[in-house]
């Protein structure tokens, strides 16, 4: 009885949702609790917002390591505290069925390192708001993977228009590869300030 009381007081739990309490120690545990919300809705929407990570500084495969069942078309990771985290890598991957992911343009990314297949193989997404991200550490790393820019939206066959990306600093890039290979219905990005 003791764990479960102290399980409540960490996860703030109601009736409507479940959200965040206080930050989440490391990546099993933010594991554990966004399976335990997609796992709690019936619904093709989950509601992922204020999640804090501020200890974590590698979400890469997050997504993919859930059980993402195919009837969640849409997420909300609105408001996720994400200013500590420099690995992105294949965050999304792999999530064939999501057609929105609604929140990005809320993250603060001045820590990334990577962002390498962040959203490869979305299958169904449409439009992505990336709100501007600030990149400034991008390029700034020792590994082939973080001075490389590859295969983002690679495979995102249905993605129609990618907000946000115009003012990337890319000037430490040294490889770019296959970024927008596959999305075949691109119609609406704007990259012409990249400095590569």
């Amino acid at each position: 009885m003791l764990f479960f009381s102290l399980l409540v007081e960490k996860l703030k739990i109601t009736k409507d949702n479940i959200s965040v309490n206080q930050q989440l120690a490391n990546r099993g545990e933010l594991v554990n609790y966004l399976q335990t919300l997609i796992n709690d809705t019936n619904d093709d929407f989950v509601d992922l917002t204020n999640v804090d990570c501020s200890n974590i500084d590698d979400l890469s495969d997050i997504f993919p390591i859930l059980d993402v069942t195919s009837y969640i078309k849409k997420i909300d990771v609105t408001g996720w505290e994400v200013s500590n985290v420099t690995n992105f890598d294949n965050m999304f991957g792999s999530l064939y069925f999501i057609e929105e992911i609604i929140g990005l343009d809320t993250w603060d990314m001045s820590s990334a390192l990577t962002i390498n297949s962040m959203f490869y193989k979305c299958l169904k997404l449409k439009k992505i708001d990336l709100g501007n991200w600030k990149l400034d550490k991008i390029g700034t790393g020792t590994g082939i993977s973080e001075t490389s820019l590859s295969n983002i939206f690679s495979h995102c066959e249905n993605l129609e228009e990618i907000n946000g990306m115009e003012n990337w600093d890319l000037s430490r890039i040294t490889r770019v590869n296959l970024v927008f290979w596959g999305c075949y219905k691109l119609k609406k990005v704007n990259i012409s300030n990249w400095n590569l």
